[in-house]
């Protein structure tokens, strides 16, 4: 990678911003310079199993394939995505499923859990980007050569913030979407890193001991008669709660949250 971080100025979804650092790279080390993607929100365990699995990920990639990681599938979730795989090759991408169909891929046992981790040169996505999706590809780049032309260094960081007209033209697309399910180099590299995804509250929540009640709390709380329950308080003040049942409650110093934990897929269409 590129010695410096590169900042968004606007949520675009994965593509844009690994075109990015793709482009940051080959200009800095060449176009045949790996790439490994890795998502901020998830926990490895298993880093062995993770450095083994991106040992065999640097060989194909070494091929010019565009490397996505599988993971066994141990229950049948609807917060994530599917991969049907034949050995190392991908068949289909199942978007998120509902509980019904989550339970068939599961009793299948022919699907994995798409990581969202992959693997490839620089130079390889960038051409099978452009080739699918180029409007990702020509707003990337407009917004990394606008930046450089007008040093837009972010404070104290030694980063470059992107420039925010260019970078907010890009299509709202993930890697998945614009390359992967379109590629024909696409490869997948079986794996069990004891992977653990905490981009939702309730799976950061499970970070924290459970209580002889099913309730995961975190900072300063207060609970009477309250089972299955997810609460976070992170603004400094006491959260108390009582007579309550699976309910998330996340109280910040911006917002407060309270939702039934069954419905915390659909918290994102609050904004």
């Amino acid at each position: 990678m590129a010695a410096d971080a590169h900042f968004e100025p606007c949520g675009r979804n994965t593509a844009p911003a690994v075109a990015v650092a793709a482009m940051a790279t080959a200009a800095a080390h060449g176009d045949d310079t790996p790439v490994l993607v890795l998502s901020a929100d998830h926990i490895i365990d298993d880093v062995p199993a993770l450095q083994g699995a991106v040992t065999r990920a640097l060989e194909l990639a070494g091929q010019d394939r565009l490397v996505l990681f599988g993971l066994e599938v141990k229950s049948p979730q609807t917060a994530y995505g599917y991969i049907q795989a034949h050995g190392e090759n991908i068949l289909r991408f199942v978007e998120k499923p509902d509980q019904q169909e989550a339970s068939r891929l599961y009793a299948s046992g022919g699907y994995l859990w798409n990581a969202g981790i992959f693997c490839f040169k620089a130079g390889v996505f960038l051409r099978e980007l452009n080739r699918h999706a180029p409007a990702v590809m020509e707003a990337a780049a407009r917004s990394l050569e606008k930046s450089l032309d007008h040093s837009l260094k972010w404070p104290d960081s030694g980063g470059l913030e992107l420039d925010e007209e260019a970078f907010s033209q890009a299509p709202n697309l993930s890697v998945d979407y614009a390359v992967m399910e379109k590629t024909d180099r696409g490869a997948v590299v079986r794996c069990d890193p004891g992977w653990r995804d905490i981009g939702s509250w309730r799976s950061f929540g499970a970070l924290n001991p459970e209580d002889e009640n099913g309730n995961h709390v975190c900072g300063e709380v207060l609970l009477k008669d309250v089972a299955a329950c997810s609460v976070h308080s992170a603004a400094g003040r006491l959260v108390a709660g009582l007579g309550l049942k699976n309910l998330l409650i996340v109280d910040t110093p911006d917002a407060l949250l309270v939702a039934d934990q069954s419905r915390e897929q659909e918290i994102k269409g609050l904004y």
